[in-house]
């Protein structure tokens, strides 16, 4: 942030402050419908087309800390979506058309159902964000890392040898400091 908007926001009195914030929720219903919308009309031409550039685009241009996470698993849903695991070419693509999602669901029927899917579910509400309280508890992080390596067990994604030891892990409750500013500014 440059010296000069350092200053008009420490200069800035609480109803400036408040405006602001009013400015910013209106704002962020606003851009939550908008990215709505257009992931619906991307998921109909995926649907039509078989090719997800526009999903990518998307994805690309969302704000960073704006729940990308949540988007995609949207699309994974309802527009026949997955994430490019290729290390060489999965930043510049970082999703993929799914064939075989497609090719199970290519009748229009199918693809009307997915579609009236996604309109009732809000893309947001595809990975909900963690309580501040689970955040920032090492306890809670474990338990969840643990949950989705049996899930991807489960599922036959991974083998369960492979990671037998950290689905052993014994998780003993521990005591749990605040972080300090350091610690969450990542000092």
């Amino acid at each position: 942030m440059s010296k000069a908007k350092v200053q008009i926001v420490s200069t800035m009195k609480k109803e400036g402050i408040l405006l602001a914030i009013a400015s910013i929720q209106r704002r962020g219903a606003s851009l939550d419908n908008d990215i709505q919308a257009t992931a619906l009309a991307i998921a109909a031409h995926i649907h039509e087309h078989r090719e997800v550039t526009l999903a990518v685009k998307l994805f690309n241009a969302m704000p960073m800390g704006s729940r990308r996470v949540a988007l995609v698993h949207w699309f994974i849903k309802h527009a026949f979506v997955k994430v490019n695991m290729d290390k060489d070419t999965r930043k510049d693509f970082p999703l993929q058309f799914d064939k075989e999602a497609a090719d199970k669901n290519a009748s229009d029927e199918a693809k009307g159902l997915l579609l009236e899917a996604g309109a009732k579910l809000q893309w947001f509400d595809c990975k909900k964000e963690k309580e501040l309280h689970e955040e920032f508890n090492p306890n809670k992080e474990l338990e969840a890392f643990q949950k989705k390596v049996a899930g991807w067990v489960k599922s036959g994604k991974i083998n369960a040898e492979a990671v037998a030891d950290v689905l052993a892990v014994k998780i003993k409750p521990v005591a749990i400091e605040e972080p300090t500013l350091g610690e969450v500014a990542g000092e």
